[in-house]
């Protein structure tokens, strides 16, 4: 059961590389953007805050799965330290099903709690909506805790019909 206590989160933001530019990403994240965090300062950062009390560790960027190595190394290092990792992710990485899937299970290995996939009309403009809803449903037959996060367009109709189509999956689309 997904139990989301924000008091108890910390973000960080390691790369801005991603796949996709979407307009509203607050970071501006895109192709272009190569700056990213050192694996040694970003585990500074978690061991700091994990010492401090906080439960979860949201990982974003960009794209943390475009540095799949890295996230996996991650996650184990979260674990360790005893915090819950929560990667965000658009889920580009979900057109080969069986690929998707190894990846999971690693992470899932490693030690990964929860996974949020970004399904809207931004992302989509440059990912095939199966993409994303071929990795929640994978995670959700891995027991891998998982939502979607829908960013709202300027455009209702496009946004109710991703949503019908996203809740034929999810009962569980945070705005």
């Amino acid at each position: 059961m997904l139990n989301i206590d924000i008091t108890k989160h910390f973000g960080i933001c390691y790369t801005l590389k991603c796949n996709v530019a979407c307009p509203h990403c607050a970071d501006e994240c895109g192709p272009h953007r190569t700056e990213k965090m050192s694996t040694h300062d970003i585990k500074f950062t978690i061991k700091q805050v994990a010492m401090t009390g906080f439960e979860t560790i949201e990982l974003y960027g960009g794209e943390p799965f475009l540095e799949f190595n890295q996230l996996s190394d991650l996650i184990r290092f979260c674990k360790q330290w005893g915090i819950r990792p929560l990667i965000y992710t658009n889920g580009f990485w979900g057109r080969n099903v069986d690929s998707a899937k190894e990846k999971l299970e690693i992470l899932k290995e490693c030690g990964l709690d929860t996974l949020a996939v970004s399904i809207d009309s931004h992302h989509q403009k440059s990912i095939l909506i199966d993409y994303p809803l071929n990795v929640l449903r994978i995670a959700e037959r891995l027991g891998i805790d998982n939502f979607c996060v829908f960013v709202p367009s300027m455009d209702a109709q496009e946004d109710d019909s991703i949503i019908d189509i996203v809740k034929k999956v999810k009962k569980h689309i945070y705005i």
